[in-house]
């Protein structure tokens, strides 16, 4: 996938490949595929002293959530797991599985609902109005036919912003990038690189 020779490309790819996985859809295709192969993950079920970062081997898919796969954490000796029998994995697995509560599922389209709701609550209360959450929860609710955790619908707008900003200033802001309208991708000039040499690229990213 990356050429050992060329840096740049290194890089360019793996901000590509990184954004076209951003998509549910896509990154679930891709843990399928690497079933039994080690990957890097990210996640705040990790520990903010190991950078929410682990290194963990997808085993197989959840047999209750198709959205959910079952990994290892290699950052543990797996030698017990692998002397279990099948049962015994199963007894353990089940005392871990008692959700209370069936997760609301962010489909394209309910993600389309929420940015919709919220125009429409600007539209009628005005721009410097907060929204009203309890309100457009249960219009999603009704809409969905699915209940919703409390701040669900909050937490999804506010991460949808957090990503729209970063994508916005890679494109419009940091200085030496650009857009490629035939590909739908980001270039980047040698100036950007330049920089890229001196300072960590999230740096480059996050505050440019």
């Amino acid at each position: 996938m990356f050429n050992l020779t060329n840096e740049k490309e290194n890089i360019i790819d793996l901000i590509n490949f990184l954004f076209e996985k951003r998509i549910k859809k896509e990154a679930l295709s891709f843990l399928q595929s690497s079933i039994s192969q080690p990957i890097v993950h990210t996640s705040r079920m990790f520990k903010l002293e190991n950078f929410c970062t682990s290194i963990v081997v997808p085993l197989c898919m959840h047999p209750k959530n198709n959205n959910s796969i079952i990994c290892y954490d290699l950052r543990y000796d797996p030698t017990n797991l692998l002397q279990m029998t099948a049962l015994e994995i199963l007894e353990i697995w089940k005392g871990k599985d008692k959700i209370k509560d069936k997760p609301f599922v962010w489909k394209v389209e309910r993600q389309l609902m929420l940015m919709r709701l919220c125009k429409e609550f600007h539209t009628k209360n005005g721009y410097n109005q907060p929204f009203d959450w309890m309100v457009i929860t249960k219009d999603i609710e009704k809409l969905t036919g699915t209940k919703m955790a409390k701040d669900c619908a909050r937490n999804k707008y506010e991460h949808m912003k957090k990503l729209w900003k970063a994508w916005s200033d890679l494109r419009f802001k940091v200085t030496g990038t650009g857009w490629d309208q035939s590909t739908g991708r980001v270039t980047l000039d040698d100036e950007w690189w330049d920089r890229l040499k001196k300072v960590n690229i999230f740096n480059v990213l996050c505050h440019s």
